[in-house]
């Protein structure tokens, strides 16, 4: 989570200091919008791919840590019951 909020962090001041560079005489106003949408947009796809890949890891370590502790425990109704429900909300 302290990652998340680190990254949020830098893409607003990537987006701040990007924006004051861009506002210097010479840059056309089209060019300097068409830049700044496309810097703003790939923060934004570097950011939802972030949130899939450690929500899929989550996931992924969640799972493990449930199983095993489903097999320690032995009780195979609950963990066929709660795995078949989980391959319904998340098919792999």
């Amino acid at each position: 989570m302290a990652t998340a909020v680190i990254y949020v962090l830098t893409a607003i001041a990537s987006i701040i200091y990007a924006y004051c560079k861009m506002c210097k005489p010479g840059i056309s106003q089209e060019v300097r919008q068409l830049f700044f949408q496309r810097h703003v947009l790939s923060i934004i796809l570097f950011f939802i791919a972030y949130l899939y890949f450690f929500t899929s890891l989550g996931i992924v370590e969640y799972l493990y840590i449930f199983e095993n502790i489903a097999n320690l425990v032995n009780e195979h109704e609950i963990k066929n019951i709660v795995f078949s429900g989980l391959k319904i909300l998340f098919p792999i």
